[in-house]
């Protein structure tokens, strides 16, 4: 079974990052359009609509990032889908690895061992650039996400909701109107608010595709199966190291990837584990760190971001 036509659960070991609060803005009555979740997509939709002069409003159930960094690879076609909403996309660049240092996927016993092969990505591959004229790039998706919710709030039809969790929906046959349940965490009541449209963008285990009985189909059109990784983020500077995207570990002691943020300071490193073997109460921070020294640096040189 392939990660693509798989379901992920991940647990994620790093501290919120301090971002903005909840919003102070309160939910309003009605909106021509109501966005569940406030990631990439979620953003990018509201953008797309305030192009067209139509107001959305978005519910974010958070209250902040998470400081896990996430996704991180940009691909050509998004980024020119970004360019035709005028966004700076050099200050977004500028943000993440370079094409220098994102441009190897490396295959190594360990970060400073033996390096059995390297892959050249295309991010900086000169055909690459002929078939788009918009490279792709690596930024964290936090990252990613402030930047396009700052363009999404300068376009005056977009609000952005934190702390608010859409539970349920229901829609008039007659009028199409949908009428929205949502949840508002700091107070723990609920309010409705009316839409003509509703976007759902929280999420492939999301409420959403539950309730409104959206299935979920893998690639393969074959059985789900639930894959169970740990994500660890931690802070170190491994620019000594040779400049790569991935590092790919494979050693006697473990196997993991190792993903590149900002090499001076930011790294992930996620492996694959058996809940029945392994429970997650095992992750502390002082088994993350072994896993980290044993698998790939063997350095005490870093800090984990962990609870």
């Amino acid at each position: 079974m392939t990660l693509k036509d798989s379901h992920y659960t991940t647990v994620i070991m790093s501290q919120p990052e301090t971002t903005a609060g909840p919003s102070v803005r309160k939910l309003p009555k009605s909106t021509p359009i109501l966005i569940v979740g406030g990631g990439p997509i979620g953003i990018t939709s509201a953008i797309a609509f305030a192009r067209y002069g139509i107001e959305s409003v978005i519910l974010e159930r958070h209250a902040t990032k998470l400081g896990q960094p996430k996704a991180h690879v940009i691909n050509n076609r998004t980024v020119e889908i970004l360019r035709q909403f005028n966004l700076d996309l050099a200050s977004l660049r500028e943000l993440g690895l370079s094409d220098a240092e994102s441009g190897a996927v490396i295959f190594a016993s360990s970060m400073n061992g033996l390096e059995y092969g390297v892959i050249q990505s295309g991010g900086g591959v000169a055909t690459a650039r002929e078939a788009s004229p918009e490279a792709m790039f690596n930024v964290a998706q936090p990252l990613l996400e402030e930047h396009l919710l700052q363009a999404a709030l300068k376009t005056g039809k977009v609000t952005y909701l934190t702390m608010h969790e859409w539970q349920h929906c229901t829609e008039d046959l007659t009028t199409k109107e949908i009428t929205s349940t949502v949840l508002l965490r700091e107070s723990n009541a609920t309010q409705e608010i009316t839409s003509r449209y509703l976007i759902a963008c929280d999420g492939t285990n999301a409420r959403s595709r539950d309730i409104l009985q959206i299935p979920f189909e893998t690639l393969t059109r074959g059985p789900e199966v639930v894959l169970h990784y740990a994500s660890i983020h931690f802070s170190a500077d491994l620019s000594h190291f040779r400049p790569g995207l991935l590092w790919f570990i494979l050693n006697p002691t473990g196997m993991g990837v190792f993903i590149a943020y900002n090499r001076k300071n930011s790294w992930v490193f996620a492996i694959q584990y058996d809940p029945s073997v392994t429970p997650t109460a095992t992750f502390t921070s002082h088994y993350l760190k072994d896993q980290v020294f044993k698998v790939g640096t063997y350095t005490q040189s870093y800090h984990i971001n962990a609870r």
